[in-house]
């Protein structure tokens, strides 16, 4: 992509706010990351990412996308 991203996994337990609540694998750059706590984490432009895998889910989590750009566009439209 050609804008920077930033990715954010988030637990639901407002007493615990660092408990994600399950184990999230995630790839940046080609290197696996394993996600045990709440975290945002910074792509920059250009980086390859994805490879989402929800490996266990105890309590719901959130997943947010924000992007650094004036608007989203999609081709196709979404």
């Amino acid at each position: 992509d050609d804008h920077d991203e930033i990715v954010g996994f988030v637990g639901s337990d407002m007493d615990n706010p660092d408990d994600l609540g399950g184990e999230i694998d995630f790839t940046v750059d080609g290197d696996k990351l394993t996600i045990t706590k709440t975290c945002f984490i910074h792509i920059p432009a250009g980086v390859k990412h994805g490879e989402l895998c929800f490996r266990e889910i105890n309590k719901p989590v959130f997943q947010i996308a924000m992007s650094r750009m004036p608007a989203y566009e999609s081709d196709p439209p979404t």
